[in-house]
């Protein structure tokens, strides 16, 4: 029996990995301050979100907000695994994080950080091995 041969991880997926597991936690401690803001307000909490704590916008932009993660969370696991799948749903979900990221911008709210790791993510995720990494592996007949 042919022993399956295990890929090795490049050094940019545990790049991405950490970068993506930074923005899930992130992520986090903005949904804990806002817990935090609406529940206590004798903490005052300022969290300078550049939007109410309320209305439509609030809801949109934590919905958006748990999007991003949800889709992080899954990507992790599989670039993890090495699966071909993560590295196309990593880029699906910089792509949406970029329009979002976007959106805040223009709407005088904009978020550096996370501009600047996406960025990153995306650079790492177009590296030579990297790529190699996840093209799909022909089977050969024995």
């Amino acid at each position: 029996m042919a022993e399956k041969k295990r890929r090795r991880r490049p050094f940019g997926v545990y790049v991405i990995i950490t970068l993506q597991l930074f923005s899930i936690v992130a992520g986090l401690f903005v949904f804990a301050g806002e817990y935090l803001a609406l529940n206590y307000p004798e903490l005052n909490v300022d969290l300078d979100l550049g939007f109410p704590l309320s209305g439509p916008e609030f809801w949109i932009t934590n919905l958006q907000l748990a999007i991003v993660m949800v889709l992080s969370m899954i990507s992790v696991i599989g670039l993890w695994r090495m699966q071909r799948w993560a590295w196309y749903l990593t880029m699906l979900e910089l792509g949406f994080s970029m329009v979002v990221n976007i959106s805040m911008y223009f709407n005088a709210n904009a978020n550096y950080v996370d501009m600047f790791l996406n960025v990153l993510t995306v650079f790492y995720l177009n590296q030579k091995d990297v790529q190699r990494a996840f093209v799909r592996r022909r089977v050969e007949a024995a």
